[in-house]
């Protein structure tokens, strides 16, 4: 896949630099360096976020039946000035 992306003026003159240095393409030098970076971003995100706190709350049960009623009261509230 070819796309285009805009690097600052030094940052371009680095990677050429280092590109050469090493004997890489800056094909090659950027998709090593982006193929890292993802590498050690993937290992730190979970695949369902939501996944890290279910069952967590079992100990909290009585706690959330509580906060579970106030709410349910407070929706069951309707202020007459708000419907004019």
């Amino acid at each position: 896949m070819k796309t285009t992306f805009e690097l600052p003026d030094n940052l371009f003159k680095q990677a050429k630099v280092y590109a050469a240095i090493h004997s890489l393409s800056l094909k090659e030098l950027f998709r090593q360096a982006i193929s890292e970076k993802l590498s050690t971003v993937e290992t730190n995100i979970p695949q369902k976020p939501w996944m890290e706190f279910y069952g967590k709350g079992k100990k909290l049960k009585d706690e959330l039946k509580k906060l579970d009623s106030i709410i349910e009261s407070e929706f069951e509230i309707v202020d007459p000035r708000e419907w004019k």
